[in-house]
């Protein structure tokens, strides 16, 4: 069986370089979706993409910028969002997504551009609100990790607490 290689949504063809597994987004209609592994076989077990992010274009479909004074977007053939924030032992969010999914599988590329190294930590987190809290992540230059989740206390404040932490500073 042959898979069609055209968008899900417009059905424009997908760019002949797209790669097998690459999430990319329709030069038509801006809908994100990933390229089949196999260009001959259905793939059963990936499901559809709900939410991608297209940093070629403002606003990003889906998300709403948090701290947008700190945000750039870079377009071209591999987009990028670019964040610069402040020194400082505070979190500074930038993109929340526009509701919550059953299942999750996110993939992001992080590269650390400026600024002392050692003190720079990057998070990724999924299924939070300021409400109930959520899990999330945080990486840092040195190759170590964090994985925990933010939990409402009995005085209704969001507290962090860790289920990993693999060297973390």
């Amino acid at each position: 069986m042959l898979v069609n290689l055209n968008c899900p949504n417009c059905g424009a063809a997908l760019p002949p370089q797209a790669k097998s597994n690459e999430i990319i987004a329709c030069e038509y209609c801006s809908t994100s979706f990933r390229v089949p592994k196999s260009y001959t076989m259905p793939e059963p077990d990936m499901g559809d993409l709900m939410l991608g992010a297209d940093f070629n274009q403002s606003p990003i479909l889906g998300w709403e910028i948090q701290n947008e004074d700190k945000v750039r977007l870079i377009p071209g053939p591999t987009p990028e969002l670019r964040v610069k924030c402040p020194s400082s032992d505070k979190v500074h969010y930038v993109l929340r997504s526009s509701g919550a999914f059953d299942n999750l599988d996110a993939s992001v590329t992080i590269r650390f551009l400026e600024g002392k190294l050692e003190w720079v930590d990057v998070g990724l987190f999924w299924r939070y609100s300021q409400d109930l809290g959520g899990y999330g992540v945080f990486i840092s230059e040195q190759s170590t990790y964090m994985l925990g989740f933010y939990e409402k206390t009995d005085k209704g404040e969001l507290a962090w607490k860790k289920i990993i932490d693999l060297l973390h500073k």
